[in-house]
């Protein structure tokens, strides 16, 4: 064999041990999987913006499997970190009891039709770094997410910037990606 099989091929090893032992790290399975009151919260996502009807919803209430199986939720150390639903459909409203979700860091929900406001309880989860809600129809009040440390994108909803004008120096200071305009009339 040539030498550039070879180190094909012990790359392609290499990838398939990486793959095997972030499997053993994750382990997503039904006995590791998330609290109650996590899976109740994402419950709460589902019902309240007609998940039946997303786009994609693959395994999202199954009863029989982890939580980490749902599509666009991530798990990590038996918690939810991420739920990353942009794109997908979702009619409704973003319910309160997503602040249950205690270490989640990236919350995607842009590019939806979600409309109210934005639950003040979001605010408590002091682990978020990701916040995208752009592109929805929300209205109101904009909750303090001082703790956000990447990303905030909220542009073409329809707040008005003194909803969010006493964080706005801060967002613009902390913050890698801030998108706020424009807002819809």
């Amino acid at each position: 064999m040539s030498v550039i099989k070879i180190s094909f091929y012990k790359i392609l090893f290499s990838i398939a041990l990486l793959c095997n032992v972030s499997n053993i790290y994750s382990q997503c399975n039904i006995n590791n999987d998330v609290s109650i009151e996590e899976r109740d919260a994402l419950m709460a996502l589902y019902e309240s913006t007609d998940g039946d009807n997303w786009a994609a919803n693959g395994n999202w209430g199954r009863e029989d499997l982890p939580v980490c199986e749902w599509i666009g939720v991530v798990v990590s150390l038996g918690t939810v970190t991420g739920v990353h639903l942009n794109n997908n459909n979702l009619v409704g409203s973003i319910p309160s009891e997503l602040g249950y979700l205690s270490s989640l860091t990236q919350l995607y929900l842009g590019g939806n039709h979600l409309t109210g406001n934005v639950p003040s309880e979001l605010k408590n989860i002091t682990t978020l770094q990701v916040l995208d809600i752009r592109g929805n129809e929300l209205i109101g009040t904009i909750p303090s997410f001082i703790n956000l440390t990447s990303l905030f994108q909220f542009s073409n909803n329809h707040f008005i910037f003194s909803d969010f004008e006493s964080d706005h120096s801060t967002y613009t200071t902390n913050l890698t990606t801030y998108n706020y305009n424009p807002q819809a009339k």
